[in-house]
């Protein structure tokens, strides 16, 4: 427990570390565990002649805590929050409900903003991405350009001798042929998976 202790790694007590020897399954998160979030690059596509406010953008998402909105907060940091919220509502697996002002936003997945009413098209775009809209206009998405953290793929392929690998991913399947080419046929890859999944998964 000291030598733990020392890199940071701590247990409650001593029978936790005598569980662990039981263990024959990891599971992992794929955004911001696999992922490296400072290092992710976010992309802006908008809707022709569109001008958006991305002081707005930061004001909504540093209220939430979606891996993804906290990305959105970092890339936008440098704009003012010049603005209180009116109303914030997160809705688990979807997206954002905010107001600012007069204005209504939608942050989200495609289906949520289609679900309040927003036209829009789907992009193809194989990334994670956040759908954006305005007093039930669409204005545009977010793409996020991930990164993995360095050495995590060796780091797995030492652990999978030793333990089932599980990841886990909110995201669509678009990165499950990369994964399946750095960690083998043998991992159990589980994509589009709500919060509420993730937690059933685990109980399991």
């Amino acid at each position: 427990i000291r030598f733990l202790g020392k890199k940071d790694f701590f247990f409650k007590n001593t029978s936790v570390i005598e569980k662990l020897s039981s263990i024959t399954t990891l599971v992992f998160d794929k955004t911001g565990t696999l992922t490296d979030s400072s290092q992710a690059e976010v992309e802006f596509l908008s809707e022709e002649n569109t001008e958006i406010s991305f002081d707005d953008v930061r004001t909504i998402t540093e209220n939430s805590t979606h891996p993804l909105s906290s990305l959105l907060a970092q890339r936008y940091y440098q704009f003012n929050a010049p603005k209180s919220l009116n109303h914030f509502e997160e809705i688990v697996g979807k997206g954002i409900k905010a107001s600012i002002g007069s204005n209504i936003y939608l942050l989200g997945s495609f289906a949520f903003l289609e679900e309040e009413g927003v036209t829009l098209i789907a992009s193809d775009a194989k990334a994670p991405k956040v759908y954006f809209a305005v007093n039930g206009v669409y204005k545009g998405l977010f793409v996020f350009h991930n990164k993995y953290r360095e050495n995590i793929f060796k780091q797995l392929l030492d652990l999978k001798e030793h333990y089932k690998i599980v990841v886990l991913s909110g995201d669509e399947s678009y990165e499950s042929e990369k994964l399946r080419l750095e960690l083998g046929d043998n991992v159990d890859l589980k994509f589009s998976q709500t919060p509420f999944d993730k937690r059933n998964y685990i109980k399991e």
